[in-house]
């Protein structure tokens, strides 16, 4: 059993759109990375070819069959399949793309350099240096194009050298803009962040105010409370609001005056704990409506609104 070809190397696909040339370079400069003979070259060619080429070398291999010819070396099989793919015109096709060759929005000046001078070998090999410097310099970005003027290289290298200084000065020209327009942006942001703050404060400010003036425009007259948002009281003598903030001072007391005991209880026994939170509920629920009977009788003895010789006690009305 043979042994298997290894590859270090894995030549091109070749669909009979690239040039025929370029794809039998790579596939030899492959061939020889992976040390392979013209016999081997032979049996693996085939086994790169895609679509037209593939067709062309079904067809290729029926008609050595059908004729009786002998199978074809390294170099026929070359000079075949160049034939078969060989373009029309290559020497004018070449030309035009050397004159039409612009650097492109975002192609980097290594990439511009080589494929330029690979198109002036396409049209020729020997051109003189001077044409190649032109063609090089003709095809530059205007912001390129403009650096180069007073140089006036006369050798390729010299494009290469200019073209690189040019692009590291444009980074660092580029990285210099983005800090400062980040900085920028940082400080844009701090400000705004405050002034939103600041603004906040006003409108609370502001609000306090309007709330301060209804409750002073509304003594004597229809008044509005500002807390619970009804008629015929102010929010001094809002009853909800005395309500809430009784509560809350109910919730403060009770809670430093039993929490020591809590502890106290918890060490003697789990159930004198129990009896004593059930003690405290109780004496919350009492304290509790104690002040809500308390809050009522204070709301109902109070004077009625907009008439100060009246006064309202348990429920009935009463002239001084």
């Amino acid at each position: 059993m043979a042994k298997p070809t290894r590859l270090v190397v894995h030549p091109p696909k070749f669909s009979g759109e690239r040039e025929v040339k370029f794809f039998l370079e790579d596939f030899e400069r492959a061939a020889n990375a992976n040390s392979w003979t013209e016999k081997v070259k032979l049996e693996m060619l085939p086994n790169f070819f895609t679509n037209a080429a593939s067709t062309w070398c079904r067809t290729y291999v029926t008609c050595l069959r059908r004729t009786g010819a002998a199978a074809p070396d390294w170099a026929t099989m070359k000079t075949h399949l160049t034939l078969a793919f060989q373009e029309v015109a290559p020497d004018v096709k070449n030309q035009m793309m050397l004159e039409d060759r612009r650097q492109k929005l975002d192609e980097s000046v290594e990439r511009y350099y080589y494929s330029v001078l690979n198109l002036c070998d396409e049209v020729d090999v020997n051109m003189d240096e001077s044409k190649r410097v032109r063609y090089l310099i003709r095809g530059l970005r205007p912001n390129y194009l403009e650096k180069f003027l007073p140089l006036d290289p006369k050798l390729t290298s010299e494009v290469l050298t200019h073209m690189r200084k040019v692009a590291e000065g444009k980074f660092l020209i580029s990285k210099q803009e983005n800090d400062y327009y980040a900085k920028s942006i940082r400080h844009e942001n701090k400000e705004s962040g405050e002034i939103t703050e600041l603004k906040h404060m006003v409108e609370k400010a502001i609000k306090m105010i309007e709330d301060i003036r209804t409750d002073k425009n509304n003594v004597g007259s229809q008044s509005y409370c500002s807390y619970c948002h009804k008629e015929n009281h102010v929010a001094a003598d809002c009853w909800q609001k005395g309500k809430a903030e009784q509560n809350r001072l109910i919730k403060a007391k009770v809670g430093n005056g039993f929490g020591a005991q809590d502890t106290r209880y918890n060490a003697q026994g789990g159930h004198r704990a129990t009896e004593f939170r059930n003690d405290r509920e109780k004496w919350r629920k009492n304290s509790y409506n104690n002040y809500k009977k308390d809050e009522a009788n204070n709301y109902n003895s109070r004077p009625a609104p907009g008439n100060k010789n009246t006064a309202v006690q348990g429920g009935s009305s009463r002239k001084n």
